[in-house]
């Protein structure tokens, strides 16, 4: 990419930038706005022979913004570069895991499940919600529990 964009509307600069990839790949880029992007707003950027993804990093980097090229196939705009309002650049950041869902909280509720199958005389049936226990959440004291269930099991 070589530009030189003087108060140009962020919109039209990323027109450019998605033409100039076009004619480089052949391949076009498509954008994607949130509501609280000023698209409208004049930027100012100048560079000479650099890759798009470098681009992106410095021209959003002013207004503070970010993209992220979205990765969904159920989303009709699966492989867009969606602009965004935060410092991502090219993968969204991971959602921060809600308190009910860390790793600890889910194990122990499998680990319920398990002995709750044995006390019900299906200990072949806890058997496998055991193993996962294990294999997917080795650092857990449910974990511990269910590896000493296990074994109890096997003998």
């Amino acid at each position: 990419m070589t530009v030189d964009f003087k108060n140009v509307p962020l919109r039209d600069a990323l027109k450019e930038l998605a033409a100039q990839a076009d004619m480089a790949a052949g391949r076009p880029v498509m954008w994607a706005y949130g509501s609280d992007i000023p698209a409208a707003k004049p930027i100012t950027y100048t560079c000479r022979d650099k890759p798009l993804d470098a681009v992106l990093d410095e021209l959003l980097k002013g207004p503070g913004l970010g993209y992220v090229v979205v990765s969904d196939a159920e989303d009709r705009r699966d492989g867009w570069v969606r602009v965004t309002a935060g410092g991502e650049r090219g993968y969204a950041k991971a959602a921060p895991k809600a308190e009910a869902e860390d790793d600890e909280s889910v194990a122990a509720g499998r680990l319920k499940f398990a002995k709750e199958l044995i006390d019900g005389g299906k200990a072949n049936q806890a058997k496998p919600v055991l193993l996962v226990i294990t294999k997917k959440y080795p650092n857990t004291k449910a974990a511990a529990e269910a590896k000493e269930l296990l074994g109890k099991i096997d003998k």
